[in-house]
């Protein structure tokens, strides 16, 4: 089967979203990322004035993952023109029914995991 896009992740523009940290949570990793919602989410709301989307903060959540492969990125931390710390975007692929591929700046990992879900956090940003 060949790399897919993820269905779960309808409605957020992944390549507009920011990588914030990673977040050990029992047998689950939680991927910190300020997402980019677009028009087909549920909780998109319209641009704060001077951003070019509508964004929230969330999680992806890797639950019960094993890392199969894992390559270290050369990353370029940038600083917005509101003075945060921009740390790159996130592509996320499925490749067989538990098997994913997440591609940051930080690192291209490919894990085993019993589902990836994304989380998103209650407060707008």
């Amino acid at each position: 089967m060949r790399d897919e896009h993820l269905p779960e992740f309808a409605g957020t523009y992944l390549e507009d979203s920011y990588f914030l940290g990673v977040v050990a949570d029992g047998d689950n990793l939680q991927l910190k990322f300020l997402f980019a919602l677009t028009i087909d989410h549920a909780d998109y709301a319209p641009p704060r004035p001077g951003e070019a989307h509508c964004y929230r903060e969330g999680n992806i959540v890797l639950e019960r993952p094993s890392i199969l492969e894992w390559r270290a990125g050369k990353p370029n931390i940038t600083q917005d023109l509101d003075g945060t710390l921009d740390f790159g975007s996130i592509e996320l692929y499925r490749s067989s029914p538990s098997r994913f591929r997440i591609v940051t700046e930080w690192f291209d990992a490919t894990v085993e995991t019993e589902r990836v879900l994304l989380a998103l956090s209650d407060a707008d940003v």
